[in-house]
């Protein structure tokens, strides 16, 4: 799920508990320049662009447990 996304979720189902949450997107490659610098974006680099995928079929299958949606599970500590 893109931070993007997460962001939206935060904010929609938060309402003025996520008013930190960041509006604007930063550029890859703003990320990559500041990485060359600054050790926060460094430790972000090696996930720009990558599109991990999840499945919760053996957790449905194996465990006999319906996980929470990300929607859900995003916001259950809220």
């Amino acid at each position: 799920m893109p931070f993007a996304h997460i962001a939206a979720t935060l904010r929609e189902r938060l309402g003025e508990g996520a008013k930190r949450v960041l509006q604007r997107r930063l550029p890859s490659l703003l990320v990559r320049a500041g990485a060359l610098v600054i050790p926060t974006p460094r430790e972000m680099r090696g996930n720009l662009g990558v599109v991990r995928h999840v499945d919760a079929t053996r957790a449905r299958t194996v465990l006999g447990r319906q996980p929470r949606s990300i929607e859900d599970a995003l916001t259950a500590g809220g």
